[in-house]
């Protein structure tokens, strides 16, 4: 008798066997037909795709309707608060529409609620809805336009305080400026860095908060429009003649002194020497604190004779959705009221949808370690378990 090769079963045995695999791996339809496994995993594969899209947009609605608690404020503390590059235009404006702009603020807002003013670039214009009459420049490649319901949303939001001086600002002309400016007058936003004259755009602003006098400037660097017919609605630029003379009148008048300047590359990690020499300049002219907008990403934090630089503080809210240009930060400055100790305290947000909100994500906060502190000695600054960067310091 021959006998059977069990490791090697015949052929019909093996096809019997491969198919008897088939059904068992498989889900009969009401015909009684098997269907084919590679249905099954595709359908699988479907299934799975439907739960990741659900599950994301179940997160992306927790972050915008989340409740974020407000941060306590220590009694006879001025408090203020500085972010970075706001824009409002394309898919943010679309978000903003369907979903109500205040949506942009909700996971951002309850950590400035307590600060005496909250600044923002403002890194675009406010033209009526339509736009009708307004002709963009022939050099503005692509101009940001804002709605006014997206800037009343970021004024009730609490920003009350717009650096005016950056690329988009004579996007429309002096024309677009001069509306947009008196859009915020209208919403009672203070602003610098720009005016219905040259004069009038590179003077400092005066900002009272509990007794604290605070001079308010802005200028750019970077003017693919020019700054503006001098004797019209214009910008001030870091090549303005009296702008370091301004601020060395603000700091005689006022008792801390805050300069915002539009700079550097876009998506630039590095500061250039043409940033450094404008930052120096203004500390040594008496500025207390100055704040890079422009490059869309952290740039690093320099102390430099007795001021602060912070070159970039990434985007508060952008369309822009590149890895680097999602991480940002919220600087806010704690004033004693007496005896004018101070301290800085850097907030990791994160940008997801365009939204801004507070990340104790051990990614983004190392990476938004790293590109703020390379150039701070270790023992200035300390950081919390929340990945909260905290720079003591002192006002005269």
């Amino acid at each position: 008798m021959k006998r059977r090769n069990t490791l090697h079963p015949a052929p019909e045995e093996r096809e019997l066997r491969l198919k008897d695999r088939m059904v068992i791996l498989s889900r009969k339809d009401r015909m009684g037909k098997a269907k084919p496994t590679w249905y099954r995993v595709l359908g699988a594969c479907a299934l799975l795709v439907l739960a990741l899209v659900l599950i994301s947009a179940s997160r992306r609605n927790a972050l915008r309707n989340r409740e974020v608690p407000a941060e306590p404020l220590i009694h006879g503390t001025v408090r203020l608060s500085f972010a970075g590059d706001m824009d409002l235009c394309g898919n943010v404006a679309v978000l903003g529409e369907n979903e109500g702009y205040d949506t942009l603020f909700a996971g951002v807002a309850p950590l400035w609620t307590d600060s005496d003013w909250v600044f923002a670039c403002l890194d675009g214009v406010v033209l009526p809805e339509g736009g009708e009459g307004f002709t963009p420049a022939d050099s503005a490649e692509y101009p940001a336009v804002f709605s006014e319901e997206a800037v009343r949303a970021a004024a009730a939001a609490g920003i009350n305080a717009f650096s005016m001086a950056n690329d988009h600002s004579l996007d429309y002309g002096s024309v677009g400026l001069g509306e947009t400016l008196t859009r915020l007058n209208e919403l009672g936003v203070q602003y610098a860095g720009a005016g219905e004259n040259l004069p009038a755009a590179g003077m400092y602003r005066v900002l009272e908060a509990k007794g604290l006098r605070i001079g308010f400037l802005a200028c750019s660097a970077v003017n693919p429009n020019g700054p503006g017919p001098l004797d019209d609605w214009c910008l001030t630029t870091t090549a303005y003649s009296d702008l370091y003379r301004n601020v060395l009148r603000a700091e005689d008048e006022t008792d801390l002194v805050v300069v915002y300047v539009c700079w550097g590359d876009q998506d630039g990690l590095s500061v250039s020497d043409a940033q450094r020499r404008v930052a120096h300049q203004l500390i040594q002219s008496g500025a207390d604190v100055v704040i890079g907008t422009h490059p869309h990403v952290l740039q690093p934090i320099e102390q430099y004779n007795g001021g602060w630089i912070f070159y970039s503080l990434g985007d508060l809210i952008s369309w822009r959705e590149q890895r680097g240009e999602r991480e940002s930060v919220l600087l806010r400055l704690d004033v004693d009221e007496e005896s004018r100790a101070a301290s800085f305290t850097l907030i990791p947000l994160v940008l997801k949808d365009f939204c801004p909100a507070a990340t104790e994500n051990g990614f983004y906060v190392s990476q938004i370690h790293e590109s703020l502190l390379k150039e701070l000695p270790a023992d200035s600054y300390s950081v919390s378990d929340n990945g909260r960067i905290t720079i003591p310091l002192s006002i005269s």
